[in-house]
């Protein structure tokens, strides 16, 4: 970001730069850790309250992560910035 910030010409516009810097180089992490590694263990589910409660959550979390995972890249990337950062559409 700070070498780039030179060519900035519109100062107004270091955020979503700084933004795309960093959506870029998480980018280049997850690929050469694809090539790396075999991949990291889920995480441990939330304890829940009843049996029931937990195969309903379970299936909730399955359908939601299925549904992100037929989005194209671009748009799961929108999501994490609605959802993380609470950025507009």
């Amino acid at each position: 970001m700070h070498r780039g910030l030179v060519r900035l010409r519109d100062p107004s516009k270091a955020l979503a730069y700084l933004r795309a810097s960093v959506v870029n180089g998480c980018r280049s992490v997850q690929r050469r850790r694809s090539k790396t590694s075999p991949g990291t263990p889920a995480p441990e589910p939330p304890p829940v309250w009843s049996a029931e409660a937990a195969a309903i959550a379970s299936e909730d979390r399955r359908a939601v992560l299925a549904a992100v995972a037929s989005l194209p890249e671009r748009a799961r990337e929108v999501l994490a910035f609605r959802y993380f950062l609470g950025l507009p559409e």
